[in-house]
């Protein structure tokens, strides 16, 4: 039925079986991140890249459980736009840098295939999904234009960032706070992609049901990749000013993702 706003079935096949798999391996990165060689499809070195993926593979499981379970298409929008671009960036990054895998392995297997089908299926899910949408609703909150926009361009400085380490991970581990092989470059760059795209999103899909889901989410991973980072400082040896740059960063958005959740609650308040 047109403007139901319900996922379609293939979404929520597509996306289920990521729900254990991100619920066991996120944790496990950020928990064990010095044995990725035994469970992970590539050693990853050092420990805070593997804390970094893991932190970004924990906010998936949250995410995308609160999406299959809300079953709506507005609350999946910026989701399935944003892992579009990283889900690329993952598979272009897998076939350039093919011998740093372990390929004789099911967990190389598994990481393949995920990283196969999201980028064909992904678009697809998007353009039969949306003729679901049912548009601004009556009484609908909607984010301030300006709101909308500082977001935007947040999300573009982010992506620009990304563009750099994916396609000059030499330039790129210049001002990285932490040592970087060429694939954990491409690696990171994909997660600064879904995290750009959808910042960026903010500025055409400014509707709060979209949004309000996820903002508890996104603090959390942010809140982890900051604490994280201070219980292992002896990998940050870029220097200071990298440093401080990724602890400002990931507190802003902490900072950012809470301010925006209270803005919100105080603008959708009933007037007294």
């Amino acid at each position: 039925m047109s403007g139901d706003d319900q996922l379609l079935p293939l979404a929520r096949w597509v996306f289920l079986p990521l729900v254990p798999l991100t619920a066991i391996f996120g944790p496990l990165l950020i928990l064990v991140p010095g044995r990725t060689g035994t469970y992970w499809s590539w050693p990853i070195s050092p420990p805070m890249s593997a804390v970094w993926v893991g932190a970004g593979y924990a906010y998936g499981a949250g995410a995308i459980t609160t999406m299959l379970v809300l079953n709506r298409w507005r609350t999946s929008i910026l989701a399935i736009t944003a892992t579009i671009p990283f889900s690329i960036a993952m598979l272009v990054a897998t076939l350039v840098h093919l011998d740093r895998f372990s390929t004789g392995t099911v967990r190389f297997w598994v990481w393949f295939v995920i990283y196969l089908v999201l980028p064909i299926g992904l678009p697809v899910i998007y353009l039969r999904n949306r003729r679901r949408d049912p548009g601004v609703r009556p009484g609908d909150l909607l984010l301030p234009r300006w709101l909308g926009a500082l977001a935007a361009v947040a999300g573009t400085a982010v992506n620009l960032v990304g563009l750099v380490l994916f396609f000059s991970p030499s330039t790129g581990a210049r001002f990285w706070p932490w040592p970087l092989t060429p694939l954990m470059s491409q690696v990171i760059a994909g997660w600064l992609f879904f995290f750009g795209t959808g910042a960026t999103m903010l500025a055409v899909e400014r509707r709060f049901v979209a949004v309000r889901a996820f903002l508890p989410a996104v603090a959390g991973w942010f809140a982890v990749l900051a604490i994280a980072g201070a219980f292992r400082l002896e990998d940050f040896t870029t220097g200071p000013v990298a440093t401080g740059a990724y602890f400002a960063g990931t507190v802003a958005v902490v900072v950012a993702a809470a301010a925006l959740m209270l803005f919100l609650r105080m603008e959708r308040a009933p007037q007294k």
